[in-house]
């Protein structure tokens, strides 16, 4: 039986992270306090990493760039990532990954372990976890892509 969690996304005005991954740590940039909810404290949110971790190469320091994001969630907040690999064909995404970097494009593929250690560091893994995309509660028994043809994984975890 799946576990279900609600998560509800409203529009926060003047509150955001700014950062340039090659020069430096995530800041908050912000006129105002995190929004607080109704009750003791701010209301959780959903950080969504998708599509950007495997632009951070790990001479950037990416464990430490995540970490600041997620030790600014309040309690009970949700992270959700995605990350290319060439896990499944090493050759195919070696070549474009030289093709990114030489069009001046950071990018690093990572194998599962490596995203989920990156992305999910201290969380709460939902189910199925950090898995490929073509994985994550697939709807039907039909048929699915193969890993190679995906290259792609995410997952979701929460924040205690």
């Amino acid at each position: 039986m799946a576990e279900t969690h609600e998560i509800t996304l409203r529009q926060i005005e003047n509150f955001r992270f700014e950062t340039d991954f090659g020069a430096g740590m995530p800041k908050l940039v912000s006129d105002e306090p995190p929004p607080l909810g109704t009750g003791t404290g701010p209301e959780p949110v959903a950080l969504l990493l998708v599509a950007v971790l495997h632009l951070i190469q790990d001479g950037d320091n990416p464990e430490a760039i995540v970490k600041t994001l997620v030790e600014a969630l309040p309690p009970g907040s949700f992270v959700v990532a995605s990350h290319l690999t060439g896990e499944h064909d090493r050759d195919g995404w070696a070549a474009v990954e030289r093709d990114y970097r030489a069009a001046g494009m950071p990018a690093q593929w990572r194998d599962s372990d490596e995203f989920a250690r990156l992305a999910f560091a201290g969380l709460e893994m939902v189910p199925p976890g950090a898995v490929l995309v073509s994985e994550w509660r697939p709807e039907s028994d039909g048929p699915r892509p193969t890993p190679a043809e995906v290259s792609f994984y995410g997952g979701a975890a929460r924040k205690s």
